[in-house]
């Protein structure tokens, strides 16, 4: 059971959002991200004010790890809502519609900080 309650904050423009890359995401040829990161509506991602890019990836050894600036999903009016859980301070949602030209442009503003 768990009993930490954490606040919702804003996320300024300027923070950076982590998003675990998972094999299938990956497009091994071209070495980049492919859009099918970015496809759900909502995305789930971690908030780098409360987290390290290694703890986003601690439980997941086969996914690599990029960062995303919050501000470049809202060019695409696309929401950035900090949305933590009891186990999980950084957890946060990119929330929207995402047709193949706004994930190709998310996967293709992000940078990949661990690589397997």
């Amino acid at each position: 059971m768990c009993f930490k309650i954490f606040s919702k904050e804003n996320i300024p423009n300027e923070e950076y959002l982590y998003r675990r890359i998972l094999s299938e995401w990956w497009v091994t040829a071209e070495k980049r991200i492919s859009s099918l990161a970015f496809r759900h509506y909502n995305t789930s991602v971690n908030w780098a004010r409360h987290t390290t890019p290694e703890k986003s990836v601690r439980k997941y050894p086969e996914c690599r790890l990029a960062e995303i600036q919050a501000k470049v999903p809202r060019e695409k009016d696309q929401r950035v809502e900090h949305s933590p859980s009891c186990r999980n301070r950084s957890h946060s949602l990119i929330i929207g519609k995402k047709t193949l030209s706004i994930s190709r442009f998310l996967a293709s503003n992000s940078k990949v900080i661990i690589d397997r």
